[in-house]
């Protein structure tokens, strides 16, 4: 490795070694697209972008080798344009049909890791006051976090720009080739040592595996296909959730985590269960205002046994998870190297399902002014996550849900996931179970 390019983090390696496996893959592509409504300044707002790529040195980032051994090299600050496809010519409809088949192209071209740019971005014209920013980046330099800190560093930058002020935002302290060769170095030793202590006796054999009744039989190899099915969860139940986890003196993650593994132990019969839930793992406050890839996956495992009630199965989650936070130092995938677990024919490694929730301080959700301008997230249906095979669940606070069902061979027909969604399958049954219990003690799972 050359004197002056940096290590990987340990995420990083991972998903080096992943497309080194599949080279010519777009499966951690992270889509991130803009609608904007109003009159736009492009050229204000194509500095603004590149204000943000000079800031953060992830998007300058390529993963070059030397031996076999990757190494991160951050590309000097040059020109950065945005270019501008044109379909405001196209009557009605066609010109959206137009706009998603150019973003849907964008996602499922490759990048080369070795080469970059790993951050590729431009406008479509929609109409005089109708245009999408269509970006992709590579899950390697970035992750959900980082995506609210795209589009805040975007807001403030378009509008001092179109005001003729200069950028708004302070320095930033640290760069992510800085944290990955500190972890490097912290997570040695001692450190090390405990660490790797907890998970393998958390992660001891036998490991339970997800049994979810399917409307197909598992393939033999995992497809990396799948789908995603979003609901809007009613503002009477995220209140009551709320509620019931400020009486139970626990997270409303906690509690809808309960919900969750109870509605999966209903389904399965299963009195174990392995969860895995993506963490932030942004530690430090230099580290949150930052684009890379930071995020690690906690497996979770709870045990559901002696029909216990809501409240005492809370108290159980809760103890679970406390000590996986106080954990979380150790990249998951070397969870997976040191407890080396069975890998059965088209099913991911120890974790089958994971639960996730989008309440980061940089999370934005609706849209933001600047002047005229109205910004908004496009969620789009090929999304990326930390793990490509697994059935899982993603809740925002603010009441948004959807299911996903990728990777692993896992095949729900969409009648059965749409129930799977209804809240009085999981969480709104759970929370009337707690308010039971308060009038008798017989309110167990069954």
């Amino acid at each position: 490795m050359p004197a002056t390019a940096a290590p990987l983090s340990f995420a990083q390696q991972r998903l080096w070694f992943l497309d080194q496996l599949t080279p010519g893959s777009a499966l951690y592509n992270v889509p991130f697209v803009l609608e904007l409504d109003g009159p736009l300044d492009i050229e204000a707002f194509e500095r603004a972008l590149e204000e943000i790529v000079r800031r953060h040195d992830t998007l300058r980032t390529t993963f070059p080798s030397d031996g076999g051994e990757p190494f991160q090299c951050i590309e000097a600050i040059s020109r950065w344009s945005l270019p501008v496809k044109d379909f405001s010519s196209v009557l009605g409809a066609e010109e959206e049909g137009l706009a998603e088949s150019r973003i849907l192209e964008q996602i499922r071209q490759p990048f080369d890791l070795s080469r970059g740019p790993l951050f590729r971005a431009e406008l479509l014209r929609l109409g005089p006051e109708r245009h999408v920013l269509s970006a992709v980046v590579h899950h390697i330099v970035y992750d959900a976090w980082s995506g609210g800190v795209l589009l805040r560093e975007l807001r403030a930058l378009y509008g001092a720009f179109t005001e003729g002020r200069p950028s708004p935002l302070t320095p930033l302290p640290i760069q992510y080739a800085e944290f990955a060769g500190q972890q490097r170095e912290q997570l040695t030793g001692d450190v090390f040592d405990k660490q790797l202590a907890y998970w393998k006796d958390h992660l001891r054999a036998p490991l339970p595996t997800l049994s979810l009744p399917t409307d197909h039989a598992r393939p033999s190899a995992p497809s990396f296909r799948g789908h995603r099915h979003e609901v809007a969860l009613p503002e009477a139940l995220i209140k009551s959730l709320q509620d019931l986890s400020a009486r139970s003196g626990v997270t409303f993650f906690i509690t809808v985590l309960t919900a969750y593994a109870t509605y999966l132990h209903r389904i399965t019969r299963q009195d174990e269960l392995l969860i895995g839930t993506p963490i932030a793992n942004r530690t430090r406050p230099e580290l949150e205002p930052l684009i890379g890839f930071f995020v690690n996956t906690l497996p979770l495992r709870l045990d559901l046994s002696g029909r216990p009630s809501f409240a005492d199965l809370v108290s159980r989650v809760k103890h679970v998870a406390f000590a996986g936070y106080a954990h979380q130092d150790l990249p998951f995938e070397r969870m997976v190297e040191e407890v080396n677990p069975d890998r059965g024919p088209g099913q991911a490694p120890m974790l089958q399902t994971l639960l996730s929730l989008d309440n980061t301080p940089y999370a934005v959700q609706g849209g933001l002014a600047v002047g005229a301008l109205t910004i908004r997230r496009r969620e789009h249906t090929r999304s990326s996550s930390g793990t490509r095979q697994h059935a899982g669940v993603a809740v925002r606070e603010s009441g948004r849900a959807h299911t996903r069902c990728r990777g692993a061979g896992v095949r729900i027909d969409e009648p059965h996931i749409c129930r799977a969604q209804r809240p009085s399958e999981s969480a709104r049954a759970s929370t009337s179970c707690v308010g039971r219990r308060a009038r008798r003690s017989g309110c167990h799972l069954t």
